[in-house]
């Protein structure tokens, strides 16, 4: 009975864990869309367009042509960099506040069940703070349900072996990987000299026939 109340317990933890990493990502994808949101190319030719205007607004007051090639050097540089480095940034930022502001009231919604979410958490309180994810809950539900565990202690000594298994065969493919290279490298150092000595006594051979 009380394994049971176990599986019903982890399920729902495991729904609503679901639910909130799902509205987390979210949350995410649009925190990084208005972080890297640029208009770059847009003010670069815009920085263009009004070097061209500058560089045909001087070179009506000069017939001189060293004067007009600084014109066009100064209008263009004048142009790109005042745009795309001082005026455009400023503007990125005002509209990423704008989006941020945005995102705000649209996302409402999601951000007050996500807190709703982390108050029933709290009072499920099934796991542990530290196996409160959704592999942890997913992992116990499938010791409870595949009868390999009796209790959530044994659950959880369980799911800590496999995490520490799982680590330690990382950690061997990783050191297998580096030694892959190192051989690969060593392999073609000796290939390297091999070819360097053949070369080398070719050209004392030529040299004892001179």
């Amino acid at each position: 009975m009380e394994l049971q109340n176990l599986e019903k317990n982890l399920e729902r933890e495991h729904d609503l864990l679901k639910r909130y990493a799902s509205h987390y990502a979210v949350l995410e994808n649009e925190r990084y869309r208005i972080m890297f949101y640029n208009r770059q190319t847009m003010f670069t030719i815009l920085g263009i367009l009004i070097g061209c205007v500058l560089f045909n607004i001087f070179n009506r007051f000069t017939d001189n042509f060293t004067v007009s090639v600084f014109a066009l050097f100064i209008s263009f540089a004048v142009g790109i960099f005042g745009m795309r480095y001082v005026i455009g940034p400023r503007l990125d930022n005002k509209k990423q506040m704008e989006m941020k502001q945005a995102s705000t009231i649209r996302y409402q919604p999601i951000i007050q069940e996500m807190n709703e979410i982390n108050q029933l958490l709290e009072q499920n309180n099934t796991v542990p703070a530290k196996y409160r994810t959704v592999d942890a809950t997913a992992k116990l539900l499938e010791y409870i349900q595949n009868k390999r565990i009796d209790s959530l202690k044994e659950g959880l000594n369980l799911y800590e072996n496999e995490i520490s298994r799982d680590r330690q065969t990382n950690r061997l493919n990783f050191m297998a990987e580096q030694n892959q290279r190192i051989i690969h490298n060593q392999k073609f150092m000796l290939k390297k000299q091999r070819k360097m000595i053949n070369q080398q006594t070719l050209t004392n051979v030529l040299l004892f026939f001179r």
